[in-house]
């Protein structure tokens, strides 16, 4: 959950920056983007150490 509030908030600083004319359109677009691609290799590292503990737990 603290992952997607950290993503929500990014996001929302990227379009406040666009609509002040601070960045351009593009790079909100690929900030967006890289931000949800950070996003998705937590999640998957997350999930990853969630299984490799839930494996030692029933070992």
């Amino acid at each position: 959950v603290e992952i997607r509030e950290v993503r929500r908030r990014h996001n929302e600083e990227l379009k406040k920056l666009e609509k002040e004319k601070k960045i351009p359109e593009d790079d909100l677009h690929h900030g967006t983007a890289e931000v949800q691609k950070v996003t998705d290799n937590l999640t998957k590292e997350i999930d990853r150490l969630l299984s490799a503990k839930e494996k030692e737990i029933l070992e």
